[in-house]
């Protein structure tokens, strides 16, 4: 019966996306201890298992139209799971799509704030980078001529590399 394969692939689904929120938290303490190599390899990863996620939904959708037609149902293409529920007639099997459909929406849901936080820190570490390498940059001089012999005494040094060596 397709109702089966539809769990199982929602299941599937849910340990994917499980997978893709524990990157996400590994990734945060990546971003902030300044982890750079093992970040890189962390966003390789995420993106398998994105691809994956892709190919299951993809299955999902498909048995979720099979599901339909077991049913005598003319198959929607934009079809929820709330609505699959509704035409599930057995008691048990309602709970257990029910079920997965809450797992869904909290790994889900858990998923956007760890990626929001993570899109925070990035923010916050790539202004601090601007910030330092604005400071280790000397001032721009000005363009204007000035008479060498008036300004001798004094030398102006605002950064840390001196650009004329």
């Amino acid at each position: 019966m397709s109702f089966r394969e539809l769990l199982a692939s929602l299941e599937q689904l849910h340990a994917q996306y499980a997978r893709l929120l524990e990157l996400g938290a590994a990734k945060k303490d990546q971003v902030i201890q300044n982890r750079l190599n093992e970040l890189m390899a962390t966003t390789a990863k995420e993106s398998r298992i994105i691809k994956q996620i892709v190919e299951s939904e993809r299955a999902c959708r498909q048995w979720m139209k099979q599901f339909q037609q077991d049913m005598g149902v003319r198959p929607k293409l934009r079809i929820t799971l709330s609505e699959i529920e509704r035409m599930v007639f057995s008691v048990e099997e309602r709970q257990q799509l029910a079920a997965i459909r809450q797992k869904l929406a909290d790994v889900t849901e858990s998923l956007k704030r760890v990626n929001e936080i993570n899109q925070q820190l990035i923010r916050q570490s790539v202004s601090f980078v601007e910030f330092s390498l604005d400071l280790l940059a000397d001032a721009p001089e000005e363009v204007t001529y000035k008479n060498p012999a008036l300004d001798q005494g004094k030398r102006q040094w605002n950064g840390m590399f001196d650009t004329r060596a």
